[in-house]
């Protein structure tokens, strides 16, 4: 009985600690989004989605999190960023589908150990130079398109990865940015920092 009880407040705790994470994800992509006077709408579910894509008033997309595009959003996604819509995908963990795998230019291979890191921003057109201190699961992604820039990198022991991507996909463009912002913004204390990027991007 000691040890049920102790498993159930172990993962009590974890599931708060996600939740404060998923709000603080959420506080960092609405303060950038603010900071452009962008109009925006925060969507939860499937038919929403749906719904705002074919509305025509949105010409831009964002994805974090882990649910899967179903019932053939991602194919109609996939023609939006093509005809000239925009993408950016935040730590979103269905990139190992293959119209994912096109659009971004590169795959998943999994996620780098836990720990802190420097993510060394490159100047691009996207942003400055400069670094950030990440801390949280990282998507490991193998670079597989000649048309997509890396514009920050992160290192694990001799090998270089991708920490945002930015890919090119007919008249659209997709960014993809590997870092858990929430655990960086929360570990590190500056969610400035973090919506910067987002707004950036």
């Amino acid at each position: 009985k000691e040890e049920d009880d102790s498993e159930q407040k172990a993962e009590g705790r974890g599931q708060r600690a996600e939740g404060q994470e998923k709000d603080l994800d959420r506080t960092i992509i609405t303060n950038a989004l603010d900071t452009l006077k962008a109009y925006y709408t925060i969507i939860t579910n499937k038919q929403e989605f749906k719904q705002a894509m074919r509305s025509g008033i949105y010409n831009l997309y964002i994805l974090t999190g882990k649910k899967p595009l179903e019932d053939h959003l991602d194919e109609e996604l996939v023609e939006r960023i093509n005809s000239g819509d925009g993408l950016i995908l935040l730590n979103y963990e269905n990139m190992e589908d293959e119209k994912f795998r096109e659009l971004v230019g590169a795959k998943s291979e999994g996620h780098l150990s836990d720990k802190q890191r420097t993510l060394a921003i490159i100047e691009n057109p996207m942003t400055g130079q400069g670094t950030l201190s990440i801390t949280g699961k990282v998507e490991k992604l193998k670079n597989l398109s000649t048309t997509a820039t890396i514009a920050a990198t992160l290192q694990e022991k001799d090998k270089t990865y991708p920490g945002i991507l930015i890919n090119p996909y007919g008249k659209g463009t997709v960014i993809t940015l590997t870092i858990d912002k929430a655990r960086s913004a929360k570990d590190s204390g500056h969610t400035a920092s973090y919506s910067s990027l987002n707004r950036d991007a």
